[in-house]
């Protein structure tokens, strides 16, 4: 495969309804487009489990969690040894 990085989502019932977990999936689509290429490798898989506080954070609340996550120092020693690993 090529590209990426790669986003997966589990968005359970727990959430809300149909319409509510879909608004959640795209709200949680963009700030991973928004955040991701800047932090993350090419060759990056990264799955997020949306609970139900999520529906309360803004957009801007959801990219400024995914940016400190992706910051956090386990992601970065992952993304540092798969850049050696490529090379």
């Amino acid at each position: 495969m090529t590209g990426g990085p790669w986003l997966g989502l589990i968005i359970s019932k727990r959430v809300g309804n149909a319409v509510v977990r879909h608004r959640t999936a795209r709200r949680l689509r963009h700030a991973f487009a928004a955040t991701a290429p800047d932090l993350l490798g090419a060759e990056t898989f990264v799955v997020i489990r949306a609970h139900p506080g999520v529906v309360e954070r803004s957009s801007t609340e959801l990219a400024d969690t995914l940016r400190e996550a992706f910051g956090h120092r386990k992601v970065a020693a992952s993304r540092d040894r798969a850049t050696a690993v490529s090379r």
